[in-house]
């Protein structure tokens, strides 16, 4: 079960607290290139010691035209609405790249040929597909996965999947969407190990 327990508008953004399962997750979101940089800085340097020790694990995934860019770690999730970016921060550039962060999500195949035919981003890898870290997984669907992975259940509803996520204001169903895939498939693949991994 997923809600909003929280929300604050700013000129250039909104923040919102999900609750899923009983966890708060702080989500920004916007189309400014200046708070996508202050999160991405300060996410490395919440991070700074797993980025030394081993490396950052992150959740990736995108609305299925890539008009908005979703990053999840730790508690903070981020949904970037590319599509309406005044620019693209230069340490975006540098995150999706790093081969000291480990990205993976669901049903991630061709993300990131989206995200350099769409917006000039280059990842350094593919970020992994969850389902094939774990035999059985291949061929549930996202809501199964995380039933597997977590033990609830949440709903992922195809109809905001396949909204219009070109939308200047997002609606409260796409922030908790976003949020929900984000969150859950950063921790499935914590349980999974995915920072082991030496791609």
């Amino acid at each position: 079960m997923a809600t909003i327990a929280d929300r604050q508008h700013f000129p250039n953004h909104s923040n919102f607290t999900v609750n899923i399962n009983g966890t708060n997750i702080t989500v920004t979101v916007t189309a400014s290139a200046s708070v996508v940089q202050e999160w991405i800085n300060t996410t490395v340097s919440i991070g700074a010691d797993l980025l030394r020790r081993y490396r950052l694990e992150v959740a990736l995934s995108m609305d299925p035209a890539a008009n908005t860019l979703h990053l999840c770690v730790g508690v903070r999730c981020l949904i970037f609405q590319l599509s309406r970016a005044d620019c693209i921060p230069p340490n975006l550039r540098s995150f999706v790249y790093s081969s000291h962060c480990r990205f993976g999500g669901f049903w991630n195949r061709g993300h990131r040929q989206l995200l350099l035919s769409k917006y000039g981003l280059v990842m350094n890898y593919d970020p992994m597909d969850l389902r094939l870290l774990k035999g059985g997984l291949e061929n549930l669907t996202t809501e199964g996965i995380i039933y597997e992975c977590h033990g609830f259940r949440v709903d992922l509803k195809e109809e905001i999947r396949t909204s219009d996520w070109n939308q200047e204001k997002l609606s409260d169903d796409q922030v908790l969407y976003a949020c929900l895939e984000s969150y859950c498939a950063l921790n499935c693949g914590v349980k999974l190990n995915l920072w082991l991994l030496g791609f």
